[in-house]
């Protein structure tokens, strides 16, 4: 959900809630934009009807036919997927997993770097901090780098990784022309995998 860089209340995961917003579609992918975030609003108030701690929040989701474990704020653990190409993430387009990458080479095969971009060895951040890790899926030559937003609180820079470094990460996987990559949030937390 793209918010305009506001914060929008209730930000457990795992909360169920209801709002007014618009669908928008962006690199191919279907996006809900510009939601209504007051909780007093008259008309469309933005409003959580329960949360993962709530001793209805069980009911509430099989009420609504969710499967319990949809709901878990839990990233599905996906470092043993076996993953042969990118088309291997497309199942998991949207969900909030935990997996193990390795940080790679920048390669830009004859692109030319954007004015206002700045470029390191395993990294790329435009002229609003939005930053690219370059990685693979641990194990793989799959490209799987890391978004992060620069508006990110706290904001997550290049300099918490290193080249040919491996660390356990969670976030969502989304599509990014080509390939996938896991789009990082506030508050992520970030483990380099030692041996």
């Amino acid at each position: 959900m793209f918010t305009q860089y506001r914060d929008a209340p209730f930000q457990t995961p795992g909360d169920i809630v209801e709002f007014y917003c618009k669908v928008t579609t962006f690199n191919e992918n279907v996006q809900l934009t510009d939601p209504e975030l007051t909780t007093y609003s008259q008309k469309y108030p933005y409003i959580r009807i329960t949360h993962p701690a709530a001793e209805d929040y069980a009911t509430m989701l099989e009420t609504n036919g969710i499967e319990p474990e949809a709901g878990s704020a839990e990233p599905l653990d996906i470092s043993e997927m076996t993953v042969e190409s990118s088309s291997s993430f497309a199942p998991l387009n949207g969900f909030y997993v935990s997996t193990n990458v390795t940080i790679r080479q920048v390669t830009f095969d004859g692109e030319t770097i954007d004015e206002g971009y700045t470029v390191g060895d395993y990294w790329r951040k435009d002229p609003n901090d939005n930053l690219t890790i370059y990685a693979y899926f641990f194990g793989t030559e799959v490209s799987f780098n890391l978004r992060i937003d620069g508006g990110m609180f706290p904001y997550v820079d290049y300099d918490w990784f290193e080249l040919g470094a491996s660390y356990t990460i969670s976030g969502y996987v989304a599509p990014f022309y080509e390939n996938y990559q896991l789009q990082l949030f506030n508050g992520v937390a970030i483990t380099e995998l030692v041996g």
